[in-house]
């Protein structure tokens, strides 16, 4: 997000974005006109919903869209990587993206396969944990296609939240000198996306973006304001309080509870995550996605809304109406706050009893998990 803002101000125009999972860093570039066309498999705020300006700028028509597949975007990253022109895959047969992918007779069988041309951007820029002057990258956290696209492009551009004399032993993936060419130290560089495990998401940034991006003059009040004075200042102003607590679900602690919510706290019954979300004092009423064939694992998801609490075990139904389309993380997101629904993401249930699940915890009444399918 550091680099976006920087691009930003520099009034970058006419780039072509690359992004398998696109989210606020897509939405900001195209709302500000400096993206032309964007290579994406989807782009949205999560569980905030629909990313607006980038939506808006597809109805238009005012930005090239090349859509892909998850599986075809990154198989094109990986041919681009390993220095081919395309990579066998299979496509997405049966669906509007099958077109997107020629079609060529395999050398071995001479059958039919779909391959993805590579994907080789010019740049890439990636935000990590922690470099060195000379460009070793330590990389933590859910890494996505991170590693894959710095192999693929021809520059790589690392953003890193500390640069060191020296990384520590761990698990997690490096980068080389070899294969980084630019670092550039740039504490909270994700914000207010998150930097597992550095920081969670800062809700409060996304909440207010969403709500003032609905409209071209609300996106451009808050681009204003958020690309004024340097990151250094962007930085401080969030605040030492801000950044505890933000560091705090990071490390898996709970998220802050918008007002008027109550906070849901991790326990030994839940897998660690990235931070717990919040639950409604509202009540809850249960949706259980429909399972196509034997499926090993499913979900049951509760949507809530304020209002008062059903008690467990009750009949009755809920008080409260649930967001039009807030199923999931994936949908159209409610506003958590006073008189606002929030969605409770789903959660799955193994044999064993432990449920893992996206900001899940049993504190919560609008997450009690029943099994719908055969458990593990």
């Amino acid at each position: 997000m550091a680099a976006v803002r920087e691009l930003l101000r520099a009034g970058r125009r006419d780039l072509h974005v690359v992004a398998l999972t696109g989210s606020l860093d897509v939405d900001l570039l195209v709302g500000a006109g400096a993206a032309e066309a964007v290579s994406f498999c989807f782009v949205s705020l999560g569980p905030f919903g629909l990313a607006p300006r980038f939506r808006a700028a597809l109805e238009t028509g005012a930005v090239r869209a090349d859509e892909h597949s998850g599986h075809g975007l990154t198989v094109a990253l990986e041919a681009a990587s390993r220095g081919l022109d395309f990579m066998p895959f299979y496509g997405p047969v049966g669906t509007s993206l099958a077109d997107r992918y020629p079609t060529v007779p395999s050398p071995v069988t001479g059958a039919p396969v779909q391959v993805a041309p590579a994907e080789r951007p010019d740049v890439a820029v990636l935000h990590a944990e922690a470099a060195t002057p000379d460009g070793h990258v330590l990389l933590a956290g859910a890494l996505g296609v991170d590693v894959v696209t710095a192999r693929a492009a021809r520059t790589v551009v690392v953003t890193a939240e500390r640069i060191v004399d020296r990384l520590p032993a761990s698990g997690a993936r490096y980068l080389a000198p070899a294969e980084v060419h630019h670092v550039v130290e740039a504490p909270w560089g994700a914000h207010p996306l998150a930097h597992v495990p550095e920081h969670g998401m800062d809700w409060r940034s996304l909440l207010a973006y969403a709500d003032a991006a609905t409209t071209p003059e609300g996106f451009a009040v808050w681009l204003a304001a958020d690309l004024a004075g340097s990151e250094d200042a962007r930085r401080a102003a969030i605040g030492p309080e801000r950044r505890a607590a933000l560091r705090a679900s990071g490390r898996g602690g709970p998220l802050e509870a918008p007002p008027g919510a109550r906070p849901a706290t991790a326990t030994g019954d839940v897998a660690p995550t990235s931070g717990s979300w919040w639950s409604s004092p509202g009540g809850c009423r249960t949706a259980t996605p429909r399972s196509s064939g034997r499926s090993r694992r499913s979900a049951t998801r509760r949507r809530c809304s304020p209002g008062p609490r059903t008690p467990r075990g009750s009949t009755s139904t809920p008080t409260g109406t649930p967001a039009p389309g807030s199923g999931g993380w994936g949908s159209s997101a409610s506003r958590a706050g006073p008189g606002r629904p929030v969605t409770v993401p789903s959660a799955s249930r193994t044999s064993s009893g432990r449920c893992a699940s996206e900001g899940w915890s049993p504190s919560s009444p609008c997450a009690r998990p029943r099994s719908t399918g055969r458990g593990r």
